[in-house]
């Protein structure tokens, strides 16, 4: 295994997350050198991986091959498992399990005498950590053959394509399967008939299928053991029996012999080997107790039987299906598709994270195949969907805002009127939204640039054009003009009363390996215009349990403008949105560049279990993660969420901004100042700067008359006394219960107006 942090070859290498990155310290030569290095090595780590492939295949001869993929797909779910007393489950990775079931495909199924127990279990699970590694390097290693088979290929583009690649191979899960299933339901809805006329189910009932096998499959785990709980009785009955001085005569030899040993140990001992034998005996024999029937989930599910079997069959591969020459995990295989193994009338899935994107391939390449209208309604109903799930997301996330689908405006110089997806407006802060319904084919995701090329500039490309567009017009004209399709109203956007624009571009498809990784310093061939402008990339299936997460006064736009300056910033990647939601938790997201590229590794745990939790799949509670605020700050945010004025939310994430022993301090002063107000009647102030940044101030006011004037003539003269780039002023009366006020003024120099 690597270790955290290395030097080598003049780079340096740092586990982040599931992925290792590096930093290149090396001189153009250098990096030739090593590049040729690196491929010369993809000979050896094939034959290494081709090495270990034949010992899974002899364990595979030897054990039955059914109880091998089913015990390290039950290695490979402790969420699932976890209710489950007296399991253990090892760190296996689906990835390798997937590879493991691939291999025993390869052949026609063969039952073999052995039957499996700890010690090939534990030898197989060494062997796929090594692998495992391999794998990981291997992909490396082609990379660098790529580049140096073909010098003109950009080095960016392979960089991404090996991201997107290696994500596609090692991450399963990249969407909670509750909002699949909430998505699919949605999305699939208009073609329901014409999908069971032609392949003999409904989209809903496959969803439910998909949804049922699993738990079929661990409640008969649970049954076994429930089963086993007689024999653990009477075991312990006749050893305490043994250990008075009796035994049992109705007990063969090996059972006596067992049972007198179990009474000569110590209590412990006799403790853990009782409990060891009832464990072992559960999970002895699971390639025939684990895959369930058709029958089985037809009861489950309370489905129709020949709708559950046209389901199963429809995506179920059989021994012998997969060609004999495979060898290598690979984006491409059988399982991608054909998620469940079928024998003898008994189907199981040895990845359930590859379940659910299987039923929305298969379904989506149904339908485009029939062509015509389908595809069409079926291609405008996915973005409709998209958009206006989004635009609930945020408006659940930002009380009392402003919503506007399906925008026209007309740009000076335009022959045709421009199109903008969508609107928010909350207060003084404006969000312009644009939404891909599409995703990635097979191809681009296994990494060929170009297929990756094309498909991210029309997912990603297009969209920041478009949004930036918008962006654009704003900024040129002091008003604004919006019509919103269909109903002909006409929206005006003031760029006055507008103090920060957030563009945004929203995918149905799960990108988290490229909208992580694209910020400013990018340069990639398929992203045009001013990087500085890139917007904020997400994926619908990140903001469903955002709007969870993120659900106290003004965190959404706070993070959201976090996300936007570390991409103007340049100075952050990842490989997960959630896992820069994990860290705005913990840090706020309040890095300042240094050189060096921030690369934010796992930071979901909390999520994940919390989540998990939520919907049912984890029993023990667990607390949602909340960002660490001042108990004082959230108080006044509280206040400020009721506030009538317009810039709440800008002069709420200017507080957000604050490290919080100074949002404590400045909560605190605010309070002073109003007692002192509400003793003495006068007006009461205090005014702190912060100077990292392009700088910024704020100040507290507490006064009888005039509040609001005296905010906007304040922040007016302190912003031109420090020449910063924003002020802010909270405000109020020193009267009981009076409402909060706010108010942002910013250089027009900035970016946003």
């Amino acid at each position: 295994m690597m270790a955290d942090l290395f030097e080598f070859g003049g780079a340096t290498f740092q586990q982040a997350g599931r992925f290792i990155t590096s930093e290149s310290h090396r001189t153009p030569e250098q990096q030739r050198e090593i590049i040729l290095r690196m491929s010369e090595s993809v000979p050896k780590l094939e034959a290494s991986i081709r090495s270990k492939n034949e010992e899974i295949a002899a364990i595979l001869r030897t054990h039955d091959p059914l109880d091998v993929i089913v015990n390290l797909a039950l290695a490979c779910h402790p969420l699932v498992t976890a209710p489950l007393e007296d399991i253990y489950t090892p760190n296996v990775e689906p990835m390798c399990v997937e590879h493991v079931a691939l291999l025993a495909l390869r052949c026609p199924y063969c039952q073999a005498p052995m039957l499996l127990d700890a010690k090939p279990t534990e030898k197989l699970t060494e062997i796929l950590r090594a692998l495992r590694s391999d794998t990981t390097w291997l992909s490396v290693a082609r990379s660098a053959k790529r580049l140096s088979d073909n010098p003109a290929l950009d080095a960016s583009l392979e960089e991404l394509c090996a991201q997107v690649r290696d994500n596609e191979l090692f991450v399963r899960g990249k969407a909670y399967p509750w909002d699949c299933v909430s998505v699919m339901s949605a999305l699939f809805e208009p073609a329901a008939e014409r999908l069971k006329h032609d392949v003999g189910f409904l989209p809903e009932e496959a969803l439910r299928i998909a949804e049922a096998v699993p738990h079929v499959a661990f409640e008969k785990i649970r049954q076994r053991r429930n089963a086993a709980r007689p024999f653990e009785s009477d075991l312990r009955r006749h050893v305490q029996c043994a250990m008075a001085g009796t035994v049992t005569d109705d007990l063969d030899d090996e059972m006596k012999a067992l049972v007198t040993s179990l009474a000569s140990a110590s209590s412990a001992e006799r403790e853990l080997m009782i409990r060891n034998m009832v464990c072992s005996w559960v999970f002895l024999g699971l390639g025939r107790t684990m895959p369930c029937t058709a029958a089985e989930i037809s009861a489950y599910t309370s489905l129709s039987e020949q709708a559950v079997t046209n389901f199963l069959q429809h995506f179920s591969v059989k021994f012998g299906d997969v060609p004999a020459e495979y060898a290598f995990p690979t984006v491409r295989n059988p399982l991608r598709r054909r998620p469940f193994i079928e024998n003898d009338g008994r189907y199981f899935a040895p990845s359930i994270g590859l379940i659910l994107p299987a039923v929305q391939l298969g379904i989506e390449e149904h339908i485009k195949q029939t062509g015509g209208q389908d595809w069409e309604r079926y291609q405008k109903n996915r973005h409709r969907f998209t958009l206006r799930k989004t635009a609930d997301l945020i408006q659940s996330m930002i009380p009392g805002c402003f919503v506007a689908h399906e925008l026209e405006y007309h740009m000076q110089g335009a022959q045709s009127p421009c199109e903008l997806d969508g609107l928010v407006q909350c207060g003084s802060v404006l969000f312009l939204i644009e939404v891909k319904g599409g995703g990635l084919s097979e191809a681009a995701r296994s990494g060929d640039d170009r297929r990756l090329s094309t498909q991210v500039e029309e997912l990603i490309g297009k969209a920041h054009e478009q949004v930036v567009r918008a962006l654009e017009y704003i900024l040129a004209t002091s008003e604004a003009e919006f019509v919103i399709r269909g109903s002909g109203q006409t929206l005006m956007v003031r760029r006055s009363d507008i103090t920060s624009v957030f563009p945004m571009t929203v995918t149905l498809e799960p990108l988290g390996a490229l909208t992580c990784a694209i910020n400013a310093a990018s340069r990639l061939p398929f992203l045009k215009g001013d990087m500085t402008q890139l917007p904020w990339m997400v994926s619908l299936y990140d903001l469903m349990p955002m709007a969870d997460l993120l659900d106290g006064p003004f965190l959404f736009p706070h993070y959201v403008k976090s996300r936007v300056r570390l991409n103007d910033e340049g100075i952050a990647q990842g490989f997960d949105e959630l896992d820069f939601v994990g860290e705005y938790f913990h840090s706020g997201l309040a890095y300042e560049g240094s050189g060096t590229v921030l690369q934010i590794g796992t930071m979901t745990h909390e999520i994940d279990a919390y989540l998990y939790f939520k919907h049912g799949v984890r029993p023990q509670r667990v607390k949602k993660p909340k960002p660490v605020i001042a108990p004082e700050l959230r108080k006044i945010l509280s206040k400020l969420s009721l506030s009538p004025s317009p810039h709440r939310v800008e002069v709420a994430m200017a507080l957000l901004d604050m490290p919080v022993d100074i949002q404590r301090d400045f909560s605190r002063a605010f309070e002073t100042c109003v007692k002192k107000a509400q003793r003495d009647g006068r007006a009461h102030n205090l005014t702190q700067v912060y100077r990292h940044g392009n700088g910024w101030g704020i100040t507290c006011l507490c006064c009888e008359q005039d509040v609001e004037r005296r905010m906007k003539e304040y922040a007016d003269r302190k912003l031109r006394e420090h020449q910063v780039a924003a002020w802010y002023v909270i405000g109020r009366s020193p009267r009981r219960r009076a409402p909060l006020f706010a108010f942002a003024l910013k250089n027009p120099s900035e970016r946003h107006p």
